[in-house]
């Protein structure tokens, strides 16, 4: 009876964790999957079209980046072998590079022999300070040097500098 009833308990736990399961995931993880046996890339085949127009989005946001070398794209491809994975990695590089007029240069490249048939796109971009408002954007106190009024930042808040002074 006691086997059991851990047994109910952790069917019991489980259940309470599916609804996490079927929620989407928003990740900036894109995986386009291959054909078992086959090296090349078909853009229709398991959700690639989806994948493929999801990676074209965020590479038309951070194109600039991604063209200074600042943001990097990290493809890894995993194969039973390293030479499919090497080849099915290309495939996937060659179709960004002709669809988004993307270079070699804006790559990093690591396969892996498991078996697995999928290869792996993520996005790197580093924090970027230009979304914070410039000093002459930010509003004016009226009747204040324009130096005083410098936003600081306070248990997690921005309060004017003013407000600061003793």
């Amino acid at each position: 009876m006691a086997k059991f009833r851990k047994y109910l308990l952790a069917v019991l736990a489980a259940l309470l964790f599916l609804p996490l399961a079927a929620q989407e995931k928003i990740d900036t993880v894109y995986t386009f999957r291959f054909v078992p046996d086959k090296d090349m890339f078909y853009v229709p085949y398991s959700g690639n079209d989806s994948e493929l127009a999801r990676l074209e989005t965020c590479i038309r946001k951070y194109r600039q980046a991604i063209m200074n070398q600042d943001g990097m794209l990290r493809v890894d491809g995993h194969a039973d072998n390293l030479s499919t994975a090497r080849i099915r990695s290309n495939r996937v590089k060659s179709e960004l590079i002709i669809r988004q007029g993307l270079e070699e240069r804006c790559f990093s490249t690591t396969n892996h022999a498991d078996t697995c048939d999928y290869v792996t796109v993520s996005l790197t971009v580093p924090f970027s300070t230009s979304a914070l408002p410039r000093k002459e954007e930010r509003k004016a106190v009226p009747d204040q040097p324009d130096d005083t009024y410098i936003n600081k930042v306070t248990a997690g808040h921005l309060v004017p500098a003013v407000f600061l002074q003793k």
